[in-house]
């Protein structure tokens, strides 16, 4: 067909020869197209990439699923409640609220306020105090994590701006805390809260 539409018989030989010298060299080049893939398995695994390579094969490995991913890989367990350390809020029947902050987790932390105001020690937290002279129930099953914060500074600063906002400082009606917290002292914020109350 070539020839007949005017090509030189020698150069279409030329291109035949030269497609099947590259057809054959590309036959000696392993086909990667195949792929095997195998549950890792320390020392075995490497022996088989070892053999697959020699016959020019390829293969692939992957870590093999351990007990605890196939127990809870739809069930994940979640830490309890208050398990992070935070800033955090309790309040009390009377309508009292206490805004308080702690390094360790929530829980710890409202497990010593239970024992300063079982044991009397009044002055420990303006809770404990509270409760010395409040005849209402402080909600120790109601405790609520405003916020995670593992970094101290953060932490104090986010603890002072709750008491502002929230109204709980020793000048307010409802108020538990002792004082106003660490850093923040300025006012300027009060616009804002203002705001944030009226949402």
């Amino acid at each position: 067909m070539f020839i007949e539409n005017g090509y030189d018989k020698k150069d279409i030989e030329k291109i035949i020869k030269s497609f099947e010298k590259n057809k054959s060299k590309d036959q000696n080049k392993p086909d990667y197209s195949y792929n095997t893939s195998y549950p890792w398995v320390p020392k075995i695994s490497q022996a088989i990439k070892k053999l697959y390579k020699q016959l020019d094969l390829n293969c692939t490995f992957k870590s093999s699923s351990n007990l605890q991913n196939i127990l809870c890989r739809r069930n994940k367990s979640s830490l309890p409640t208050n398990s992070n350390p935070g800033v955090y809020k309790i309040d009390c029947d009377c309508g009292g609220t206490y805004i308080g902050e702690t390094g360790a987790n929530v829980r710890t932390r409202i497990d010593q306020h239970q024992k300063s105001v079982f044991n009397g020690s009044w002055k420990d937290s303006g809770l404990a105090e509270h409760a010395k002279n409040c005849h209402q129930q402080i909600r120790w099953n109601d405790i609520k994590t405003l916020t995670v914060k593992p970094n101290y500074y953060e932490r104090t600063i986010r603890e002072a701006l709750e008491i502002r906002l929230r109204k709980t400082g020793p000048e307010n009606v409802n108020g538990l805390n002792k004082d106003h917290g660490k850093y923040v002292t300025t006012n300027t914020w009060e616009p804002l809260f203002e705001h944030l109350r009226n949402l």
